[in-house]
């Protein structure tokens, strides 16, 4: 596998807005208002709905905190190969503080894993260690676990600031200035995907809100959003509230020789969130995107369909 594609498979990591819960838990109730999981379009519903504008706002509590559990389920289409992927990354949220209705976050990561069949095999997890390609994909990732990543968020889900020395603490020093700015952007990408930005004003089922273009660097790869964000239903209580994201995502890396074809990719899904408790409960995203890479001096086109499921525990 070239190092174009290794890289574009590692910012993939890093790119993303749960898990369908089975039929066991159809259902989970708080304050009267009970959320149905087991639909016919698979995206939850509310036993009971305002249609009132509702000011959309993250409540951080000091020491709340999350297990959140993202899936990723990547085909990609490669010189008329196809290569299955599934990556499994797990990460604790944990509330320090709230200034002023900031909250003071961290986040680590517990269990990175992947896993792909193809020309290249890799099977990959951090739980278990084992990886057969010489552990040089251990050897990058588990710096990345167990060691915090702080942030501050605004009611709204602004990143205010992020702070990554101690993930930068299992890298030697040459090795983490080198890295710096590229694992400070993932991070920031993987924060700012976990807590969304709510709209200044009052929003009613229905409305429509953007989030602004937005461009982004990771691993050499810069990625510029337009996001556009749909309000699907809100509960009666103001606690829950379905939100669907929609737009595109387009990819530029003229120096690994990767770049999106325009007009190929699409993005869509929804969130659930508990605005009581500031976290994501579940979210669906599919994106659908074709990438030109030189190899041996001819252009190849990758065709990649990814599944991103989050899940909170």
């Amino acid at each position: 596998m070239s190092r174009a594609l290794i890289i574009l498979l590692s910012s993939l990591l890093f790119i993303g807005c749960g898990d369908r819960k089975n039929n066991s838990e159809k259902q989970k109730k708080a304050d009267e208002v009970s959320i149905n999981f087991d639909t016919e379009t698979g995206i939850p519903e509310f036993s009971a709905i305002t249609e009132d504008p509702t000011e959309l706002v993250y409540n951080f509590v000091t020491n709340d905190s999350a297990h959140l559990k993202m899936d990723y389920n990547l085909n990609m289409e490669f010189m008329g190969q196809k290569m299955p992927i599934t990556m499994q990354m797990e990460s604790k949220y944990f509330v320090t503080n709230v200034t002023d209705k900031l909250g003071h976050l961290t986040l680590q990561f517990t269990r990175i894993a992947m896993q792909m069949n193809g020309p290249q095999v890799i099977n990959y997890d951090s739980d278990t260690d084992s990886d057969p390609m010489g552990s040089m994909l251990g050897r990058s990732l588990s710096p990345l676990l167990n060691n915090p990543v702080s942030a501050v968020i605004s009611p709204k889900g602004k990143i205010i600031e992020t702070s990554i020395n101690s993930l930068l603490q299992g890298f030697d020093t040459v090795e983490a200035s080198q890295i710096r700015e590229q694992i400070s952007s993932a991070a920031d990408q993987f924060i700012q995907n976990t807590f969304i930005p709510f709209p200044k004003n009052a929003v009613a089922p229905g409305s429509t809100y953007s989030a602004g273009t937005e461009t982004s660097s990771a691993a050499n790869l810069e990625f510029t959003k337009d996001i556009h964000y749909k309000v699907k239903s809100i509960s009666k209580n103001k606690r829950y509230i379905v939100i669907e994201p929609s737009g595109i995502l387009e990819l530029n890396a003229e120096k690994e020789g990767i770049k999106t074809v325009p007009g190929s990719n699409i993005i869509h899904g929804w969130v659930l969130f508990d605005m009581q408790r500031s976290f994501i409960i579940q979210s669906d995203l599919h994106m659908e995107m074709t990438v030109m890479t030189k190899q041996m001096g001819q252009d190849m086109k990758i065709k990649l369909s990814i599944d991103i499921k989050m899940k909170m525990k």
